[in-house]
């Protein structure tokens, strides 16, 4: 159970990595924003899959929250 949570963790934080990668450092929607989203993604496919679908909801839910705010928080930035 631990090392699932941990490996669910990891591949959403390479996801999180990966997007922050590309609206920080690498200008335009590239290889790194289409690996963040497909991490993003992966992940919570397995906390569904492995946790169930309550768990798996909340995971979904939480991934597509912080992504929304970090849509909408980024134009308005000073980065944006």
């Amino acid at each position: 159970m631990i090392d699932q949570l941990m490996i669910v963790a990891a591949v959403l934080i390479v996801g999180y990595t990966l997007l922050a990668l590309e609206l920080f450092v690498v200008p335009g929607f590239g290889v790194t924003g289409i690996g963040g989203a497909l991490a993003l993604g992966a992940g919570c496919v397995l906390a569904v899959m492995w946790f169930g679908a309550f768990k798996g909801g909340i995971t979904v839910v939480a991934v597509l929250g912080l992504a929304s705010g970090l849509l909408i928080w980024f134009p308005h930035s000073r980065y944006g």
